[in-house]
């Protein structure tokens, strides 16, 4: 009887182990993501990719314009890089986006450190410590002076031990996974809304650079 004990108790001891290290459920990873505002930030991420690929390429063209031809060079640019964002900020591009973030939460973090986690930051004072941190994350400033004592208090009692402080210590870690997927698929998308944008543009371009000097060599006829 006793070892029929031993192994019932060792079924539940193990069942319960994988029940607290079982990946986070769709549902859960999606609003743990929600929660950190990482959907929100696709518009900004979409721009800065965008920028950070053109700029040089975008400077070096307006150095090359005459001066009398800048100004429409730099509405074709303007249009260029609108009709660039529109298509990479569409719908399902965003959607796309959001389930590689979902499957990388679901790899870094435990259902029980996802729970922590949106369980903490939906409460009234979390959610009022997250908007101080996204405040402290936009405009600079000292952490300690965003923060009161009581919140602090309230984030060392839900991440500083546990399931709490095992997906602390697991955010850089995310962070690095993200940062790889926004690479990935934007490149993708970039080049996928090049093909459509690009060579009317270098067309448009090219036309704006010959007007102002027909004596480039590839204005000459």
């Amino acid at each position: 009887m006793k070892l029929k004990y031993l192994l019932v108790s060792c079924v539940a001891l193990f069942a319960c182990a994988q029940s607290m290290a079982a990946k986070p459920s769709d549902e859960s990873a999606m609003k743990w993501l929600e929660i950190q505002g990482i959907g929100r930030n696709y518009p900004e991420k979409v721009q800065r990719s965008l920028e950070a690929v053109n700029k040089e390429d975008h400077e070096r063209l307006l150095a090359m314009t005459p001066k009398a031809q800048k100004a429409q060079m730099k509405a074709l640019i303007s249009r260029y890089m609108k009709n660039m964002q529109e298509d990479l900020s569409r719908p399902e591009l965003k959607k796309q986006w959001l389930d590689e973030e979902k499957r990388a939460v679901q790899k870094v973090f435990t259902q029980e450190e996802v729970d922590v986690t949106n369980r903490f930051f939906s409460s009234a004072q979390g959610k009022n410590i997250l908007k101080k941190i996204r405040s402290f994350q936009q405009h600079g400033g000292n952490l300690d002076d965003v923060l009161s004592q009581s919140d602090i208090e309230k984030m060392a009692e839900a991440f500083g031990h546990g399931a709490g402080k095992s997906a602390l210590e697991k955010v850089k870690h995310f962070d690095k996974l993200s940062d790889e997927i926004i690479h990935k698929t934007m490149s993708q998308n970039y080049l996928n809304a090049s093909d459509k944008y690009t060579p009317a543009f270098e067309e448009q371009a090219h036309g704006i650079l010959c007007k102002g000097n027909k004596n480039l060599p590839k204005c000459a006829k």
